[in-house]
């Protein structure tokens, strides 16, 4: 029975299909045709080293596959195994990471990398191992800087918001302008003691003069009066709107 597998042709890089029991490789594409010699030890590397530059990495790792069922210890192609893990196409990419927050590998081909090494090449693949893991660590926590960054614009953007909410409490003054009605608040307050101030002013008069300070009580009526209206307006209009606004700030 055949077991047919899929490669790259070298002359047009279309898919070649391998029949391992005709030990025979034929293009789809143009029709060319290579026996299994043609992809020597020697070819498979390049093949694997260019699929590796082309950023095919599932077809370089079917290569490096290829090549370590035949010779498991094999330093390049175990080195494309972990490159190929971590879609990059060499190890300056390591450094030269432009975007390290996008950093992943498959953890299980490193491992079968690290376990497929020789006893003298695998300190090199266990640390380039480490190197993996600490970037992807790397990864997790600028990813994780950048997901608390977003949050803060949210915030901020929120407190903005309910900060400008605050403006649809202001009291519209008679020229169109805003004004807050705290100040207000104390304001009508400072009004009502001097108008109250001012009808205690004129009723001694009338306690010393009696009827013939009638006029003056008058006044003093006037001043209660006004002092009233300033007090029943400051506690039905004003003070809500007050207290409105103190609960924007302790939502802030």
């Amino acid at each position: 029975m055949s077991i047919t597998t899929k490669h790259q042709c070298p002359s047009c890089g279309g898919y070649l299909n391998v029949d391992n029991d005709k030990q025979m490789y034929r293009c789809a594409s143009c029709g060319s045709a290579y026996d299994f010699d043609y992809f020597r030890e020697e070819k498979l590397h390049d093949l694997g080293e260019t699929y590796l530059a082309r950023g095919e990495f599932k077809a370089a790792v079917d290569v490096f596959k290829l090549i370590l069922q035949n010779d498991p210890h094999d330093f390049p192609a175990n080195r494309g195994m972990m490159l190929a893990a971590a879609r990059m196409n060499s190890i300056d990419e390591i450094i030269s990471n432009e975007k390290p927050e996008e950093f992943s590998y498959d953890s299980k081909m490193v491992s079968e990398a690290v376990e497929s090494a020789s006893e003298e090449d695998k300190g090199y693949f266990i640390e380039l191992g480490k190197v993996y893991s600490d970037k992807k660590k790397l990864a997790d926590l600028l990813n994780e800087i950048q997901a608390l960054k977003d949050e803060e614009q949210q915030l901020e953007a929120t407190i903005r918001s309910t900060d400008d909410s605050r403006y649809d409490y202001y009291i519209t003054t008679k020229y169109e302008k805003l004004k807050s009605p705290k100040s207000m608040f104390i304001v009508n307050w400072c009004f009502v003691a001097f108008f109250v101030a001012f009808a205690i002013f004129f009723v001694l008069p009338v306690i010393v003069l009696g009827k013939d300070a009638v006029w003056v009580a008058y006044l003093s009526l006037i001043g209660v009066t006004i002092a009233a209206a300033i007090t029943i307006n400051n506690l039905v209009s004003v003070y809500p709107r007050v207290k409105k606004i103190n609960d924007i700030d302790k939502h802030i």
